[in-house]
């Protein structure tokens, strides 16, 4: 019995199916390297996006954050009255400062008011008179006999020198009153004086009169 020959049809065909088994193995392993790489990529892309805060995105200080407002000072009308009359008193011309910015400075230094008003009113008539109006320190505090000045930047910071020299060094752990400023010759704890005006205590007592005329109740 002869033997039969290979039929090239069915070799043909193994050789095909053989190819297409390759092909789709390379394809699935194309597919894995794929999704393998984006996947990677993907991961990389979160790792270096930098995370953004959620108050950034839900407001911007600069839009809705308001400035903080700060709340005005209340006055008695009429202690600012009194006060304004008595500073038209003293004065040589429109004062440059107000009954309020001097009521101020006497709340935040804790030195009285009668002092602020009759010292002012001595030294230099409120800012309109002497030393006190290049200066604007209204009583003179270092202004010394030789020449010597101390100069500030504003008004409301010459009255707060005064309400703090005043509080800290005359007097130092009690609370300044004018009559005590009176009883002890405007002298510090250490004996130094306040001015070298002999003739201080009378006038500051004339001014005080006037001052207790004008200010009534509320002096």
């Amino acid at each position: 019995m002869k033997n039969r020959g290979k039929n090239p049809f069915v070799d043909r065909g193994y050789h095909l199916l053989g190819a297409g088994l390759v092909v789709a193995l390379t394809l699935t392993a194309g597919v894995k390297s794929i999704r393998a790489n984006a996947s990677q990529l993907e991961k990389g892309l979160s790792e270096s996006r930098e995370p953004v805060p959620i108050e950034s995105v839900v407001s911007s200080p600069e839009r809705d954050t308001p400035e903080p407002i700060e709340p005005k000072p209340t006055y008695d009308s009429v202690l600012v009255e009194r006060a304004q009359k008595f500073i038209d008193c003293y004065s040589a011309g429109p004062a440059p400062m107000t009954a309020e910015q001097i009521i101020t400075s006497s709340r935040k230094t804790g030195t009285s008011l009668k002092m602020y008003m009759i010292n002012n009113a001595r030294e230099g008539h409120f800012g309109t008179l002497g030393r006190a109006v290049p200066t604007r320190n209204s009583c003179n505090v270092r202004n010394m006999d030789d020449g010597t000045n101390e100069y500030k930047n504003s008004w409301e910071a010459g009255l707060d020198r005064f309400g703090y020299l005043i509080a800290n060094e005359y007097f130092p752990g009690e609370t300044p009153s004018f009559e005590k400023f009176i009883a002890r010759d405007f002298r510090r704890p250490d004996g130094k004086r306040y001015m070298r005006d002999k003739d201080a205590k009378e006038i500051s007592l004339s001014i005080e009169k006037t001052y207790d005329e004008v200010m009534g109740d509320r002096g």
